[in-house]
C-alpha cells in the first residue's frame, strides 16, 4: 500500500481565528505520521477527532493493522521481510523494513516544514523503523518532532532495554523527542479504568497538542509565534523537550487552563521545569480576555520555569473562545545549536547574531565599552561517532554512555 497524497489544504478549519491565516502558499506543512501498533493507534484519534488540517500517514508491517486503521493515506513497509505478518518485536527486523522501503519513505516525507512521529518503544515496528523514518525527512529538510511512550513496567525488563535502546537511536534521528512513560499516562486514567480507557489518554494528548500547535502555527496572533521561533525550541543540544497545554471556561478560566498545563505528564515535575531553558507560551482566548489575566496567567508560568528561561509569549484572539482560554507550553532544557555564523557571532551577511529564544554570543564577546574581550564557551558537541555511527549505543538507565560527561550533563569548559 503506497502512500496517497495528503498535503494540507487548509480548509474547513475547526475553529476560525480573529488573527489572519497565512496564506495557503506561506502556510507550515505539517505531517503526523504513526509508526507501529500504537502509534498507527494514536493518530486514529486525529481521524476520530474530525481534524483534518494535517497530512495523515500509517506506517506499519502488519497489513491487518493497516487495514483496521481508519486514515486514508497507509504505507506498508518491509514485506520481503516480513511478508505482511509485522516485525515480531524485533526492532532489527522494524529497521530493516524501513531502509526496504527507503524510497517509498522517502516520497512521503517530501515537502513538509514539520513532521510528527507517533510511536511505542519497546517493541519491533515503532523501535526500529522510527530513527529511519525520522533520519529520512531531516534529510528532506523538516523539522522532526518525535512523541514516544515507553513500556509499562510490568512489562518487563528486556521490553525497556529494547525501549531505551530505540529512544537512543530516535534522539540521534529526531531534532527533539517528547518521551511519556505510559506509567504516568495509567496514572492519568485512573485505576478504574477499563484497558482501552487506560491508552486513551495517550491518544489524547498527541491529538490536542498537534491540534495546539497547528493553530499556533497557522493563525497570525497579537504577537506571533512562527516556525523559527519553533525551530529554535525544538532543535536544541541535550535536554529534554517538555510540552503541556490545558483549557478553560468560566470566571476561573485562567486557573483551569494553567492547572491543565502543568498538570501534563511532561510539566508536572517541578525539577525539571526550572532547569528549561526557552519556552513558547501560546494563548488563545476571547476578544474579552483581559490584561489582568494575562499578568496572572505569566506570573505562573514564570515562577514554574525559573529566571534563567527565554520565553515568548504569542497571544490568539478566537471570537469563537468567548468566555475560555487555551494554553500551550513547549519548553526545552537543552542548549542552543550553533551554526558556524553564530559561533563567529554573526550572520552569513555579518550582522551580529541575536534571538530571544536562542542568544548566541561570540566566542569572544567584545565587553562593551571596555575594549577588552570576555572569556567564552567552548562549543563541544558529538558532531560524528565515526567508525561507531551504525553501532547500538550504551544506554544505562535512559543515559546513553557513548557520550563524554561533559556533553551528558551540559558541562560548559570556557576557553582560556
Amino acid at each position: 500500500m503506497k502512500p496517497k497524497s495528503s498535503m494540507p489544504d487548509g480548509e474547513g478549519a475547526p475553529r476560525a481565528a480573529a488573527g489572519r491565516r497565512a496564506p495557503a502558499e506561506k502556510r507550515v506543512r505539517i505531517k503526523v505520521i504513526g509508526i507501529g501498533g500504537a502509534g498507527v493507534n494514536a493518530i486514529d484519534r486525529l481521524v476520530q477527532d474530525g481534524f483534518d488540517q494535517v497530512g495523515l500517514l500509517a506506517i506499519n508491517t502488519d497489513s491487518q493493522a493497516l487495514t483496521n486503521c481508519m486514515v486514508a493515506d497507509k504505507l506498508q513497509i518491509g514485506d520481503r521481510i516480513t511478508h505482511g505478518l509485522g516485525a515480531g518485536g524485533d526492532p532489527d527486523v522494524g529497521r530493516q523494513a524501513a531502509i526496504e522501503d527507503a524510497e517509498a519513505i522517502e516520497e512521503a516525507v517530501r515537502g513538509y516544514d514539520l513532521i510528527f512521529i507517533a510511536a511505542g518503544l519497546g517493541g519491533g515496528t515503532g523501535t526500529g523503523a522510527s530513527p529511519v523514518i525520522a533520519k529520512a525527512a531531516r534529510a528532506q529538510g523538516a523539522l522532526v518532532l518525535a512523541l514516544v511512550t515507553l513500556p509499562f513496567v510490568y512489562e518487563g525488563k528486556p521490553r525497556e532495554r529494547v525501549a531505551q535502546g530505540g529512544l537512543a537511536a530516535l534522539q540521534d534521528a529526531a531534532d527533539a523527542v517528547i518521551c511519556i512513560a505510559n506509567d504516568k499516562l495509567y496514572d492519568l486514567a485512573g485505576e478504574e479504568a477499563s484497558v482501552q480507557q487506560g491508552f486513551a489518554p495517550t491518544d489524547a494528548f498527541l491529538s490536542g497538542g498537534v491540534r495546539k500547535i497547528w493553530r499556533m502555527l497557522t493563525f497570525t496572533g497579537l504577537i506571533n509565534i512562527d516556525f523559527a521561533d519553533l525551530r529554535a525550541v525544538l532543535r536544541r543540544r541535550g535536554g529534554e523537550t517538555l510540552i503541556g497545554f490545558g483549557d478553560g471556561a468560566g470566571s476561573d478560566k485562567v486557573a483551569r487552563a494553567i492547572e491543565g498545563a502543568f498538570g501534563s505528564p511532561l510539566l508536572s515535575d517541578p525539577e525539571v521545569l526550572r532547569r528549561a531553558e526557552c519556552a513558547l507560551v501560546a494563548v488563545t482566548h476571547g476578544p474579552d480576555f483581559k490584561m489582568s489575566q494575562y499578568g496572572e496567567m505569566m506570573k505562573t508560568v514564570n515562577e514554574k520555569l525559573g529566571p534563567q528561561a527565554a520565553c515568548k509569549l504569542g497571544p490568539i484572539v478566537d471570537e469563537d473562545c468567548q468566555d475560555q482560554v487555551s494554553l500551550l507550553i513547549i519548553a526545552s532544557t537543552g542548549k542552543p545549536i550553533e551554526s558556524a555564523a553564530s559561533r563567529s557571532g554573526r550572520t552569513l551577511d555579518g550582522a551580529i547574531q541575536t534571538s530571544s529564544l536562542n542568544p548566541t554570543a561570540p566566542s569572544h564577546a567584545f565587553a562593551r565599552g571596555k575594549g577588552k574581550f570576555q572569556q567564552g564557551v567552548l562549543n563541544l558537541n558529538e558532531v560524528s561517532r565515526g567508525a561507531f555511527e551504525g553501532a547500538d549505543r550504551t544506554v544505562v538507565d535512559g543515559e546513553d554512555l557513548d557520550l563524554p560527561t561533559f556533553i551528558r550533563r551540559n558541562v560548559q569548559l570556557r576557553q582560556r
